[in-house]
């Protein structure tokens, strides 16, 4: 069985993870993916998801931590 079967590859968890706690990496992901993505092992299909994830981030994505009025958990 390959990795891809039993849930994320190796590579795609350390971008996830890396989007989720380092901002500056973020910014850069939000920017330029494929120079953010550059030094990952990824291959075509993952680097296609990591970017449309990546493309729907906006100001009020789901990495941010402001919760304002309109927001349910405030």
């Amino acid at each position: 069985m390959d990795s891809k079967t039993q849930g994320l590859s190796k590579g795609v968890a350390q971008v996830v993870k890396r989007l989720f706690t380092d901002d500056l990496f973020r910014e850069e992901a939000l920017e330029h993916p494929e120079l953010a993505f550059e030094g990952y092992s990824l291959d075509d299909e993952e680097r296609g998801a990591l970017r449309s994830l990546v493309g729907k981030l906006g100001s009020r994505s789901l990495f941010s931590t402001w919760i304002g009025p309109e927001s349910s958990w405030a």
